[in-house]
């Protein structure tokens, strides 16, 4: 019998196929499939945004990095909590593909870019952050539960 053999993250292929298209493969980062249940943000004018968050009662924002290996343990944290909690909205932000909008979120809520990163706002105002390590579904429902 063979013995299975390690191969380690940064040898692995960075996309996976997932479908056939007139002939042609069409493929998309391995991110993409574990995030199927959070909200990308669109990209918006700055007043637009603002006035998005101040409408919302309550955003979990998730800033997420494809090139992170933390974040891919982070992203399926916050898909368990999403699935435990599917009435709280989960907007994503890709740091990489939307620099500017993550860029206009971090001085708009004045909360230090991190990555990964998850920053709770009630009614336009931060209210709790937590990155690396920190992004854990427990983490998120003991946070969820001490805000007033």
């Amino acid at each position: 019998m063979r013995p299975i053999s390690f191969v380690p993250r940064w040898r692995m292929p960075t996309f996976t196929l997932c479908a056939r298209l007139d002939e042609r493969v069409v493929a998309r980062p391995f991110f993409q499939r574990t995030a199927m249940t959070l909200s990308p943000i669109r990209i918006v004018p700055d007043e637009q945004l603002q006035e998005e968050f101040a409408t919302q009662e309550f955003v979990l924002l998730y800033k997420h990095s494809p090139l992170c290996g933390l974040c891919d343990i982070a992203i399926a944290e916050v898909n368990a909590f999403v699935a435990a909690n599917p009435d709280v909205p989960v907007w994503m932000v890709d740091v990489i593909s939307q620099r500017p909008l993550s860029q206009r979120l971090e001085a708009m809520l004045g909360v230090r870019h991190e990555s990964p990163q998850v920053i709770m706002v009630r009614r336009g105002e931060p209210v709790w952050n937590g990155s690396h390590r920190r992004v854990t579904r427990t983490r998120l429902e003991e946070a969820m539960a001490a805000l007033p």
